[in-house]
């Protein structure tokens, strides 16, 4: 609930009606069930979050959005046997803008939709262009995976890019089987269907669906970074044993040194993604990387 308190005689109902829009949007923010009363903090953010949203239309229309891949690699033999798109956004003027000021607001306002549409595309092109043997994976959120039209989009530009499906990952949040788990178990079981496979991100730190893991079509839990420490190994091993008892393949992220590394390998851990490998890189420098600068 967002509560808007009119102290100016000639304040029009509309600007009433934004301010508590603008409460509202920050009471779901911060987890819903409570209220948020609108202040001139909260206007200076609502302000700012319109001129993102703005932004980020202008950068569709300007193409100014790019994918990178960042390796998934083999802890015992360092081979990199994957890769995973990540959006990233080069400002006209800003540069560079962290994922993390911008996905959220894209969320909110459903320009994410049109984004994910996008770096799917752009990602079965690499792919078809790039003709060489490797797996990559692709995020998607609990508003994309809503989208009643998503498969048929996915059919279309897997027909127009004609490529092998068993080189296409989807990853998901725990977060996806919060609501609606049994639409989004059809969804999956439709992408098993295509034969692209599913890798669960993030495991272990949002909501746990423990009890739906053998029912549905995932291929791969990736443990989140915050598990990678020596001090929760312990949790680590819990995943890597769980995973290998549903007969699922593990990926650790987030790692940044040999000791995780060693250790994670030593855990049963045959996956690992972090800055220990390499960083999020452009199409070019990945092609060159792998040694298919050739093909790009």
């Amino acid at each position: 609930m967002g509560i808007a308190i009119n102290r100016a005689p000639s304040c029009e109902p509309e600007h009433l009606l934004r301010n508590a829009d603008a409460a509202m949007l920050r009471a779901k923010q911060i987890g819903g069930c409570c209220y948020q009363i609108f202040d001139e903090t909260m206007r200076q953010k609502t302000l700012a979050l319109l001129e993102l949203e703005n932004e980020l239309k202008t950068a569709i229309q300007n193409k100014e959005f790019l994918v990178y891949y960042q390796p998934i690699v083999e802890l015992q033999t360092g081979n990199i046997s994957g890769l995973e798109a990540l959006l990233r956004w080069k400002h006209s003027v800003k540069g560079f803008i962290s994922p993390a000021n911008f996905i959220p607001v894209a969320e909110e306002t459903g320009i994410i939709l049109d984004l994910g549409i996008w770096i799917f595309k752009e990602t079965c092109k690499q792919l078809k262009s790039w003709n060489f043997p490797i797996t990559i994976s692709v995020n998607l959120s609990v508003r994309q995976l809503e989208q009643p039209d998503l498969l048929d989009k996915i059919d279309e530009i897997l027909t127009q890019t004609e490529i092998d499906t068993n080189f296409l990952k989807i990853e998901l949040t725990e977060s996806v089987f919060t609501e609606n788990y049994e639409s989004i178990k059809k969804i999956l079981e439709q992408f098993q269907a295509r034969k692209i496979r599913v890798s669960l991100d993030d495991f272990g730190t949002g909501y746990s669906c423990l009890s739906y893991l053998h029912q549905l079509p995932i291929n791969t839990l990736k443990i989140d970074r915050a598990f990678v420490n020596r001090e929760s190994l312990e949790i680590a091993e819990t995943i890597i044993v769980l995973a290998h008892n549903l007969d699922m393949d593990v990926v650790a992220e987030g790692v940044e040194t040999e000791q995780q590394r060693a250790q994670l390998q030593s855990l049963g851990c045959e996956y690992g993604q972090g800055y220990l490998f390499a960083k999020p890189m452009s199409d070019r420098d990945i092609g060159k990387l792998l040694g298919i600068a050739k093909n790009i």
